[in-house]
Formats: structure tokens, C-alpha cells, sequence
């Protein structure tokens, strides 16, 4: 089996395995927000990267991501395309091409980078 396909198979794992620890809470207006854990960010602008994905999903009012405790935060309008699975595709989607491109020049870190692209992360 090739590395890439390992790779995705790996990160697909790691997005469905979080599934268990998700947060979600309902506001009283009857948004939902969902925490949920994100691997694979090498520094700060992985995390405003990532953030930027969740956003363009549609029905998400608000989305954080905290680079040190790996953690997305999503606010979204229930029954809107913004569900758990569309949310973790946003993420699966900044892996591909995250981890898919040769270089990243917005990265800070492309030495973790490398590191984590080699351990399939």
C-alpha cells in the first residue's frame, strides 16, 4: 500500500475516532456547539487554517481552534449542513491539502510539519 493512502486512512481514523469525546451543547435559541479534538496542526496558522475550513461549512455561526489544547469550538444551526460529520470533513479536507502539498510556506513549523507528514498524521 502506498504511504498517501496509509496517510489518509490514518487521518481518517484519527477524525472518526474523536467522535467519542465530542462535546456538544444546545443554546437556548436552539444553535448547537460542538468541541471536538483536532490532530495534526504544526503551529498557529494550521489552527487559523483549519478555522477558516470550518467556517466556509454552511450553517456554522462561529469557529475557534485552540493550537495548544488541539481543540476545535463550532457553533452551528442545527438541521443546517453544519453537522458533526460536515464539520470533521472541513478538517479531513485541510489534511488533504495540508499534508497533500510538497511545501506549505504558511506553515511555521515545517520541520514538525515533515515530521508529522512521515508519521502520517
Amino acid at each position: 500500500m502506498n504511504a498517501r493512502i496509509i496517510a489518509s486512512l490514518f487521518a481518517s481514523a484519527l477524525v472518526l475516532g474523536a467522535c467519542a469525546s465530542d462535546k456538544v451543547s444546545t443554546a437556548s435559541d436552539g444553535s448547537q456547539t460542538v468541541t471536538m479534538k483536532v490532530t495534526g496542526m504544526a503551529c498557529q496558522n494550521c489552527a487559523k487554517e483549519i478555522e477558516h475550513h470550518l467556517a466556509e461549512v454552511p450553517g456554522v455561526k462561529s469557529a475557534k481552534v485552540d493550537f495548544d489544547r488541539q481543540m476545535a469550538t463550532v457553533a452551528y444551526k442545527p438541521g443546517a449542513a453544519a453537522d458533526r460529520a460536515a464539520l470533521k470533513a472541513a478538517v479531513e479536507d485541510w489534511r488533504k491539502d495540508h499534508f497533500g502539498a510538497e511545501t506549505d510556506a504558511n506553515c511555521l513549523n515545517p520541520e514538525k510539519r515533515e515530521e508529522m507528514k512521515k508519521q502520517g498524521n
